[in-house]
């Protein structure tokens, strides 16, 4: 039950405890628990070991964790790109180069869209220019 409901379980505490008709569930609920609970109803708690000068460099430091997060996020979903288990170390830093690159790809595109004030995303951009090909004349 615990388990299920972490946001309450502190709240609680509970035990199996035998008994002439079996093992039985025994739980009270911890009312110094309930200031605790209030407080923190609506918050957005953050723990972390990183040292920070206060709270705005920590939520700075958040910040671009969430920005590397979507990142990652992008590179999965809009640019398809999935990891590969390289067994060269020059064929990882490749690897990540190149994700890196289209990334800043990907980037600049959205910035450019932006400042055109077109209403295609990045990922219906890159649709419409797969569209297109590349027609070459064969030399003979």
């Amino acid at each position: 039950m615990q388990a299920s409901h972490p946001q309450v379980a502190d709240l609680y505490e509970m035990a199996i405890k035998d008994s002439e008709e079996g093992a039985r569930l025994v739980w009270r609920q911890k009312p110094e628990q309930q200031q605790w609970l209030e407080a923190r109803e609506g918050a957005y708690l953050l723990r972390t070991n990183l040292t920070a000068n206060g709270a705005a460099d920590l939520w700075k430091k958040y910040m671009q964790l969430t920005e590397v997060e979507a990142a990652f996020r992008t590179l999965k979903s809009e640019l398809a790109i999935r990891p590969l288990f390289h067994q060269l170390e020059k064929r990882m830093k490749a690897h990540v180069l190149v994700a890196f690159l289209g990334y800043a790809l990907l980037v600049t595109l959205k910035h450019l869209l932006k400042r055109v004030a077109s209403e295609n995303s990045p990922a219906k951009a890159l649709q419409r220019l797969a569209e297109l090909y590349s027609v070459l004349p064969t030399i003979r």
